[in-house]
């Protein structure tokens, strides 16, 4: 149909330039908060939102496909468990952080890649379905394996309820997914040209809704942000690219 091509090349563009939009609003929000902090409360629904969008893109045979291929799901969880929190660690032990910053950044590395990775493999044109099943997994885990890293490498303990965060799993990536699935096969089935109308525009939706969650995030923590020295935005830096590095690594061994 002739509407279709505008909407790719308007999802082509948006997701090309998803770095460059973050950039511009992130300092953005730092110079004007009270613009961007009412989008706080939507945080949660947005990534409802975006996680629905993943399962319209994804069919059961991507999951019957990821039953064949435990040793993936396996390897990347144990990647995100070990490599990350042992990276965090490194930084903080080479750049002489203090360790109430490590007790931040380890439980990070620990933390599950969430909402931003699976979108982030959608725009790379990676494998999605197993991206979603790494999450879920890792997220399901992360009230024992996040307070078990930083005792085990900062002596410190937190205290974590995994009665909520298996309910916002739950509501964040299970139901939405399910959802977009079941909305994929519908559309499949009776409206084909909608679908894939959708599929084409989906990629600017979930690269406004993360820019728009950044911003909000960046809004609300201006104070912390602006408090926080040159060496803490450098382990940030550090740790997320030696960590894109790594992971690229093990999925290419």
């Amino acid at each position: 149909m002739s509407w279709q091509p505008p909407l790719e090349r308007i999802g082509e563009f948006t997701s090309k330039y998803f770095v460059l939009w973050v950039l511009i609003v992130s300092p953005l929000a730092l110079y004007a908060p009270e613009t961007f902090t009412p989008i706080a409360p939507y945080i949660t629904p947005l990534l409802g939102v975006i996680m629905l969008g993943m399962g319209l893109t994804l069919t059961p045979t991507d999951f019957r496909r990821i039953l064949e291929r435990p040793r993936d799901v396996f390897i990347g969880a144990m990647s995100q468990w070990i490599l990350m929190p042992t990276i965090a660690y490194a930084l903080v032990v080479a750049l002489g952080l203090p360790w109430e910053i490590g007790i931040g950044l380890i439980p990070v590395g620990a933390a599950p890649g969430g909402t931003a990775s699976n979108v982030m493999t959608y725009l790379g044109r990676g494998d999605v379905a197993l991206s979603v099943t790494i999450t879920s997994v890792t997220t399901i885990a992360a009230p024992l394996v996040m307070p078990a890293w930083i005792v085990l490498l900062a002596g410190e303990s937190i205290s974590v309820t995994f009665a909520e965060m298996a309910t916002s799993i739950v509501q964040v990536v299970l139901l939405p997914v399910i959802g977009g699935l079941v909305l994929r096969y519908l559309l499949d089935e009776y409206a084909p040209a909608v679908a894939q109308a959708g599929l084409s525009i989906f990629p600017a939706i979930s690269v406004i809704a993360i820019v728009a969650i950044v911003a909000a995030v960046v809004g609300l923590n201006v104070e912390t942000i602006l408090a926080a020295s040159a060496v803490v935005f450098l382990a940030v830096v550090l740790h997320n690219g030696l960590g894109l590095g790594a992971g690229y690594a093990v999925g290419r061994a």
